[in-house]
C-alpha cells in the first residue's frame, strides 16, 4: 500500500521549498523512480501483461501460443468483426436502392391481363330442327338461318359460307348454322312463315335476336359485333365477300332463269366457297 510521509519543509526568503517527498513501496522506501525505470519495472520478466506484447513490433496480432484459447477467438473476433460490419454499413445503402427501385418498377408496370383460353367455335354446318336444344346449350352464340329452295335463300347460303371463313380469321366467337325451313315445327312456321330468316341465339343470357336488314355482308356482320369493332382489313374482306356473292348472283339467275338450268340449296351447301360455286354454276 502507498503511504503518505510527512514532508520536512523550510522556509528561505519568505518562501516555502518542499525538501524532501519519500514515498514508500512495500517493504521499504525509496525515490520516486524515473520513468523509464518505472516502464521496466511494469513490464518487466515474469510480469502477467508482458506476454500480450508481441515479441514482432511490426505484427498486428499477439502470438497464439502466448494467448489462451478464450483470448485467441476474443482477439480474431475483435480484429474481424469491425471490418465485417464496416462492410455492412458500405453494401447496405445499394441493396436498400436496388429493392426500392425494383419495387417501384413493380408498381410502376401495368399488370398484366389474364390469359383467355379461347373457345372452340363450331364451323358452318347444316343442323335441323330438333338441333336447336344443342344450339341453346352450346358456349358461344349461333347465327341461323332458315332457308328454303328460293332463288334468294341458294344465294344466302354462300354468303354465309364465307362469313363463317371470316369469322374464323378474325377470332370471332359466333358459329353459323344453316336450318332448312322444311324441317321446323307447324307451330315455328307459324311464328315465321317465310324463308329465308336469321337469328342470333346467344346461350350466355338465353336471347334470341332476329336479323331485320337488307342481306349483305356488311349488315350481317354488324348483326353480330359491334361496328367500332370492324378494322379496316375486316372492312376490306367484307367488300370482297359482298363482290363474289354478287356474282354468283348473276350467274345463278342466268343459269336457272335464263337457260332454265337446275341449282338446289343443296347444291349451295356442297360448295366449299362462293369461287367453288362460281365455277360449277358457271359449267352447267
Amino acid at each position: 500500500m502507498w503511504r503518505r510521509i510527512k514532508p520536512t519543509l523550510s522556509s528561505t526568503v519568505g518562501m516555502r521549498q518542499t525538501q524532501e517527498l519519500q514515498i514508500g513501496i512495500g517493504r521499504g522506501s525509496s525515490q520516486f523512480p524515473q520513468s523509464g525505470e518505472l516502464s521496466t519495472r511494469i513490464i518487466g520478466e515474469g510480469d502477467p501483461i508482458s506476454r500480450y506484447i508481441p515479441t514482432d513490433t511490426k505484427a498486428f496480432l499477439v502470438e497464439d501460443h502466448r494467448l489462451t484459447t478464450r483470448e485467441k477467438v476474443s482477439q480474431k473476433v475483435s480484429s474481424v468483426f469491425p471490418w465485417i460490419l464496416l462492410s455492412v454499413f458500405a453494401t447496405a445503402p445499394f441493396f436498400v436502392m436496388k429493392y426500392n427501385l425494383e419495387k417501384l418498377e413493380s408498381i410502376s408496370k401495368p399488370a398484366e391481363s389474364p390469359v383467355v383460353t379461347r373457345i372452340s367455335r363450331p364451323h358452318f354446318r347444316r343442323i335441323l330442327f330438333a338441333d336447336i336444344p344443342d344450339i341453346l346449350q352450346r358456349r358461344v352464340p349461333s347465327l341461323v338461318t332458315m332457308l328454303d329452295e328460293s332463288f334468294h335463300s341458294q344465294v344466302l347460303v354462300l354468303l354465309f359460307l364465307e362469313l363463317d371463313s371470316l369469322f374464323e380469321k378474325y377470332k370471332i366467337d359466333t358459329a353459323v348454322c344453316a336450318l332448312p325451313y322444311s324441317s321446323v315445327t307447324p307451330e315455328f312456321r307459324a311464328q315465321y312463315p317465310t324463308a329465308p330468316q336469321c337469328q342470333l341465339v346467344k346461350p350466355a343470357d338465353g336471347t334470341v335476336i332476329d336479323f331485320q336488314d337488307s342481306w349483305n355482308a356488311r349488315n350481317v356482320v354488324e348483326f353480330v359485333i359491334p361496328r367500332t369493332q370492324i378494322t379496316d382489313p375486316m372492312a376490306a374482306d367484307i367488300a370482297e365477300i359482298e363482290s363474289k356473292v354478287q356474282q354468283f348472283r348473276k350467274c345463278l339467275f342466268l343459269k336457272r332463269f335464263i337457260e332454265k338450268k337446275p341449282w338446289t340449296v343443296s347444291d349451295s351447301l356442297d360448295s366449299d366457297s362462293v369461287d367453288s360455286a362460281l365455277v360449277r354454276c358457271a359449267s352447267l
